[in-house]
């Protein structure tokens, strides 16, 4: 992979990455307690996010894949689909 693609790669990341700590901060202030986002420590893009109880982790992976689908979502809703599908697989005993 080229260091101009690395570089775009990280960048998309960082931006998804403040999407993400926006919407932790929103939930926060509308139901305190029942949906937290939090990067997980020693991983540069990687979360874990609690919702109602449950637990899902986010990996950069997971975000790339979901960054490179051309569409004009906004990262904020990619983000929720993306905890939506994966509260979804943890209801059904998938994850």
């Amino acid at each position: 992979m080229s260091s101009m693609q690395q570089s775009m790669d990280t960048e998309r990341l960082e931006g998804f990455s403040q999407a993400i700590q926006a919407i932790g901060d929103e939930a926060n202030m509308v139901c305190k307690g029942l949906f937290s986002v939090r990067k997980e420590a020693g991983a540069d893009y990687e979360w874990e996010v609690t919702a109602y109880g449950k637990k899902v982790f986010i990996s950069s992976d997971e975000v790339s894949r979901l960054l490179n689908i051309g569409d004009n979502t906004n990262l904020k809703e990619k983000f929720k689909e993306l905890v939506a599908w994966k509260l979804r697989a943890v209801n059904r005993g998938n994850l």
